[in-house]
């Protein structure tokens, strides 16, 4: 039995950007040998750059159908705005380190108001 929380943090940490208010970040579990245990969820953080003591944090639980594989789509964000994500894994006595940083800019959210628009 295993008494550390994680000593890895998750790898392959990617973001992409899938409109003005949504991003899809993928990861990769920790090594097996720095999980320390079972993995529970995974702690995904997130803030406009800059920010971090506006991070938000969304608990994401363990997807076992996708083995090492995780994802997540985060929704509500700014319209071209620069955020900052980062993902740790939880097992039973805790949260694992993060892991680096992953900065992206939203998309600009298209709307163009042509109404008063003088040709």
């Amino acid at each position: 039995m295993f008494h550390t929380a994680p000593d890895g943090a998750p790898r392959e940490v990617t973001a992409n950007v899938t409109g003005p208010t949504t991003v899809a970040l993928s990861w990769q579990a920790p090594h097996m040998d720095e999980q320390n245990g079972r993995l529970l969820s995974y702690t995904l953080e997130y803030s406009m750059s800059g920010s971090l003591d506006a991070a938000q944090e969304i608990s994401v639980p363990v997807d076992s159908s996708m083995g090492g594989n995780q994802e997540r789509v985060v929704e509500g964000l700014q319209p071209y705005t620069t955020y900052q994500f980062r993902v740790r894994a939880v097992n039973e006595v805790g949260e694992g380190p993060f892991s680096n940083p992953v900065v992206i800019i939203t998309l600009e959210d298209g709307k163009w108001d042509l109404s008063d628009h003088t040709w």
